[in-house]
């Protein structure tokens, strides 16, 4: 909840279908408002919609987006993700990349989760 006690709105912007998709049927199952977009140009027009308080893009999209938002809703936050360390073997055929921070779960989604 926000500051208000109002549901936190977050907006998921990924050009990979099912990653915007997952990413933001866990954020409902946590109690969020979240919503899937899988460009910038579908973000910006989505934010006139929701109003997001919080936006979670991809490197595709963040750049643009980061630059968006904080001139038309600069009081939503912009995280940025990188890399694609949820793709099988078979969409990414690379070595895995050791990461900086741990990996999405839902476990650790949950407990972000508003309490009631």
């Amino acid at each position: 909840m926000n500051l208000a006690g109002e549901t936190q709105r977050i907006l998921v912007v990924d050009h990979t279908k099912v990653i915007a998709d997952g990413l933001t049927a866990m954020l409902c199952a946590c109690g969020f408002k979240a919503r899937a977009e899988y460009s910038a140009a579908g973000a910006m027009i989505a934010a006139r919609d929701m109003s997001p308080d919080t936006v979670i893009a991809d490197a595709v999209n963040g750049s643009e987006l980061a630059c968006y938002f904080a001139e038309h809703h600069p009081a939503c936050t912009v995280l940025l993700t990188f890399g694609d360390t949820f793709a099988p073997a078979a969409y990414n055929p690379e070595p895995p990349q050791q990461s900086l921070a741990p990996s999405f779960t839902l476990e650790l989604l949950a407990s972000f989760a508003p309490t009631a």
